[in-house]
């Protein structure tokens, strides 16, 4: 069996070549709850989704992030310095980036200028390097379209991912990536396997279990299209561990899963739940699954991507939708006491602060947890925020 993961481990990239200073506009907006602060404002159009990841320079710590149009390099604390706060060529629909063992940032993009079936893409560090394509997904979609899921070092080095759509189904695929391109997919998705209880639609990629396998989570299919968790073998093997049904339990969630402490994965159904909300759920590696909290409209709703596990087992999120203003909130949630949400923050969406996150968190070494608002800020562009765990 392979060693254990090491858990609660995510680093990033560093620089890339000089598009202009000062296409962003900075401003610190302080809103005295939990420390939240509005770090950095982006231009109009640009509406990240995804989480920063956390990078080094000498002593300079930077927030390297993709945007639906480009992927930035911003200094931690939000305020431009010439050369240091830029943009890099143009893409779209980046996932998070993530640091391999050899020292360099990937990611891939669902769409890339006039490429439509995706990419795998790098980042030379530490800095100074454009980003460049590793793999070129074929437009026919045999191999999977549209890798915009987010990537993982699997246990042997190389890379795991996964595509929404295509693949000899047309349903999305698991591959694996060496760092030198070789791509093998792994797993073609159906829809119509297993009595009709296949998943499709796979959403944010795949999480690296205890036991050596990956464990991962399709938005659609099942008895009732709404989703399943299924595990999946080094060598391709796939068994769904769990469907997705009425709304009580939960429908259609598209984050990932995030392995805590405790050796449980948990993770966010985007609809259903008591209170048709979304809900916050774990699940063994055996596949038992209970739903711990059902979103009420006042904590938020549509929660969209990963929760961030700390070491002691809290867990911290965003949701796209809901809480005292509609536009979203950043949660604190503790399993141990499923019967409440901790909202952290009430996103406003106006001038001051984004609107509507629809990312994780990422731990800094200064303490504070990084995310992302896709709209809202000073140029209706979307933020960056931090806040205190």
């Amino acid at each position: 069996m392979p060693n254990p993961p090491a858990l609660l481990t995510r680093r990033a990239i560093c620089a890339a070549p000089l598009l202009g200073a000062g296409l962003a506009v900075v401003r610190l907006a302080h809103a005295g709850d939990h420390g939240f602060e509005t770090v950095f404002h982006f231009p109009a159009g640009e509406a990240p989704d995804v989480r920063p990841l956390i990078s080094a320079d000498g002593s300079q710590r930077w927030m390297n992030i993709a945007t639906v149009q480009r992927a930035w390099r911003i200094p931690l604390s939000g305020a431009l310095g010439g050369v240091h706060s830029f943009a890099v060529q143009k893409f779209s629909y980046y996932s998070h980036f993530i640091l391999a063992g050899n020292g360099l940032a990937y990611a891939n993009t669902g769409n890339s200028g006039d490429h439509h079936a995706g990419t795998v893409s790098r980042w030379q560090t530490p800095k100074g390097h454009p980003i460049e394509e590793l793999y070129r997904f074929d437009d026919a979609g045999q191999q999977g379209l549209q890798p915009t899921g987010g990537l993982i070092e699997g246990f042997d080095g190389a890379l795991y991912g996964t595509t929404r759509n295509g693949g000899a189904r047309q349903a999305g695929t698991v591959f694996r990536i060496t760092l030198a391109g070789e791509l093998t997919t792994l797993y073609h998705f159906n829809a119509f396997q297993d009595g009709h209880e296949g998943g499709y639609a796979p959403a944010k990629g795949v999480t690296k279990g205890l036991d050596g396998n990956y464990y991962g989570v399709t938005e659609l299919g099942g008895d009732l299209d709404s989703g399943t968790v299924y595990r999946l073998t080094p060598d391709g093997v796939l068994t769904i561990l769990h469907l997705f049904g009425d709304n009580a339990t939960g429908r259609l969630p598209r984050g990932g899963l995030t392995l805590a402490p405790d050796g449980l994965f948990y993770g966010l159904a985007t609809n259903g739940g008591e209170h048709f909300c979304g809900c916050i759920y774990s699940i063994s590696h055996a596949g038992e699954y209970k739903v711990l909290h059902s979103f009420l409209p006042s904590e938020g709703s549509s929660p969209v991507d990963y929760l961030f596990a700390m070491p002691d087992g809290t867990l911290y999120g965003t949701c796209a939708g809901g809480g005292a203003f509609g536009q979203g909130t950043a949660f604190r949630f503790r399993p141990w006491r499923p019967d409440k949400v901790e909202v952290l923050h009430h996103f406003a969406g106006n001038t001051t602060e984004g609107g509507n996150p629809m990312a994780g968190f990422e731990l800094a070494p200064n303490g504070y947890l990084y995310s992302s608002t896709h709209g809202g800020g000073l140029n209706g562009g979307g933020t960056l925020f931090r806040i205190r765990p």
